[in-house]
């Protein structure tokens, strides 16, 4: 009877380190560091980049062609 608790103890253990490892190791990298509390109606992240002239000078004239 000493062993079958012995055993269950060991099983319970194991189980919870199982859980406790797969848990951690859920997080995935791109996730760590991120803001966790938000202001409602503003944005937070990384400001845009600006592009350059030939990039805005592509865009215009896809956008003109969809016009057609």
């Amino acid at each position: 009877m000493k062993k079958t608790k012995q055993s269950r103890r060991d099983f319970m253990a194991f189980g919870g380190s199982l859980l406790l490892g797969l848990s951690l190791a859920a997080c995935r990298k791109e996730e760590q560091g991120r803001a966790l509390s938000y202001d409602k109606g503003s944005y937070q992240g990384k400001a845009d980049e600006k592009l350059s002239e030939e990039e805005l000078m592509t865009l215009r004239q896809r956008a003109a062609l969809q016009r057609q």
